[in-house]
């Protein structure tokens, strides 16, 4: 069975952005003062490029902090200069003449170049990912370009023997690093230069590890490649770009200092990475049908959110063609944990389609779920990149933190697609010792959280039927617990 399954319109990255931006807004009216909310709308706004509605909120965002509410208003000029917006910052003055005046990477304008070009990069991504064996054929180069293959699905035949009802399948969780997850993000949009016959792949890189990615990927499928770097920049491994350059990468250098006077501080971190974003985009756009440029890991416009959730949705592809092979039919429901909403988010993707598979996110009872303190360090075991890594105005993916804030499950839950359970914790006892009775796993409490929601909705299934639960590989190495 091929994987380019028609999800339809009502699950693009547009409406995600739209669905979610409704539901923000929606709460907002009815609590004003939920500073917490309006930041969250703020990066949706952000990452959709929708500047006058940004204006506006950030202007209530202020309002709120002036009457004493707590917030963040540094995150919210950083939002705003992602957007170009003047007079955001709290010093009016501040850069408002020296201020770029170019389009910024991200905003998509109909009558821009850039708007162009990303419209028909559009269009060729929705071409490509509706031929018959696109995403197949990405899932089989990512095995062989990482040499990961996704872990084996383990059938739990005792375990469904005492159960009762539909067989359950463990869905065990593969090593997913960060430079694993750079490597497939370019895969695929190399894989759509390849099926557009394009020869070239342009990228900005400021550490250097998604240069990399990208050089390895243009070596990997025999492509031209050429990379953005900023000279001098302290943040660029020497080392990477040696690397780089070995796998036949031209790197192309540029001065640093037109946001220089920021050194050090996050705001230059930032500048410096949408100032080299908008060298290799005018460098893509110089050759369009030619060259492809490659974003990272941060979602940018559209249609790059739609290709960086397929890139990672390769787990929940790969569960659904083993499930197939296994059982000759779709399962009836797919159980994951939470607190690592990118796994979950992952592995619900390939069933968005399938209404006929009820997807199941467990939750920890509300009780347990409340947000740290604002001087409470955070959670690192829930956190997959730092925020040095993936820029919080543009995370469609990777927001950290617990997943009732994260924007892809508020997506999710607004629509109705995932059922969001709270699980009691005796039944997480239950199921984490029928599992280590039976099968031999010892697992994190996380993990048999989703395994008590799938053993539910098996018994309520007849034993021809099949109900898959996404569990942590084993036991944890660090002893940590929930």
């Amino acid at each position: 069975m091929s994987d380019n399954h028609p999800t339809g319109d009502a699950y693009s990255a547009q409406t995600f952005y739209d669905d979610v931006a409704l539901l923000l807004e929606q709460t907002l009216a009815e609590q004003p003062a939920r500073q917490d909310l309006r930041l969250k709308l703020l990066e949706v706004y952000a990452a959709a490029g929708r500047r006058d509605a940004f204006a506006a909120h950030a202007r209530a965002y202020k309002a709120n902090l002036d009457e004493g509410l707590p917030g963040d208003w540094f995150k919210v000029r950083e939002l705003g200069d992602s957007l170009l917006l003047p007079g955001h910052d709290s010093d009016p003055k501040a850069d408002r003449e020296s201020a770029p005046r170019s389009k910024r990477f991200g905003e998509t304008d109909a009558d821009t170049p850039l708007g162009r070009t990303l419209s028909g990069l559009g269009t060729d991504y929705e071409r490509c990912r509706g031929e018959t064996g696109f995403l197949d054929r990405f899932d089989e180069q990512r095995i062989r370009l990482t040499g990961r293959p996704l872990p084996p699905l383990y059938e739990a035949i005792r375990l469904s023997a005492e159960n009762g009802g539909a067989r359950l399948f463990l869905a065990r969780n593969a090593a997913n690093d960060l430079i694993d997850q750079k490597l497939a993000n370019a895969l695929l949009q190399g894989l759509l230069a390849v099926q557009t016959r394009r020869r070239e792949l342009v990228a900005a890189t400021r550490s250097g590890v998604h240069g990399v990615a990208v050089a390895s990927v243009a070596a990997f499928l025999g492509l031209a490649c050429r990379l953005h770097i900023r000279d001098g920049d302290g943040q660029t491994s020497q080392a990477r770009l040696e690397q780089a350059e070995q796998l036949g990468a031209v790197i192309i250098s540029h001065r640093a200092g037109i946001h220089g006077r920021q050194t050090g501080t996050r705001a230059a971190a930032a500048a410096a990475l949408n100032e080299l974003r908008e060298l290799a985009t005018a460098d893509w756009l110089k050759d369009p049908d030619q060259r492809l440029l490659v974003n990272g890991l941060a979602a940018g416009p559209a249609p790059f959110p739609s290709m960086l959730r397929d890139a990672h949705a390769g787990p929940g592809r790969a569960l659904r063609r083993e499930l197939i092979r296994q059982t000759r039919h779709l399962p009836d429901a797919v159980a994951a944990p939470l607190d690592h909403g990118l796994d979950a988010f992952n592995l619900f993707v390939p069933f968005l389609g399938y209404q006929a598979t009820t997807l199941i996110g467990a939750e920890q009872p509300a009780a347990t779920t409340k947000s740290p303190e604002p001087d409470h360090p955070p959670d690192r075991r829930r956190v997959h990149y730092s925020t040095d890594q993936v820029a919080a105005a543009e995370r469609i993916l990777h927001a950290p933190g617990h997943a009732n804030t994260q924007r892809e499950h508020a997506w999710l839950r607004a629509t109705g697609r995932v059922d969001y359970q709270m699980v009691a914790e005796e039944d997480v006892d239950r199921a984490a010792e029928a599992l280590a009775r039976l099968e031999g796993f010892v697992v994190s409490r996380r993990s048999a959280r989703a395994l008590a929601t799938g053993l539910t909705a098996a018994r309520d299934n007849p034993r021809d039927r099949a109900v898959a639960v996404l569990i942590e590989n084993g036991l944890r190495t660090d002893g940590s617990r929930d």
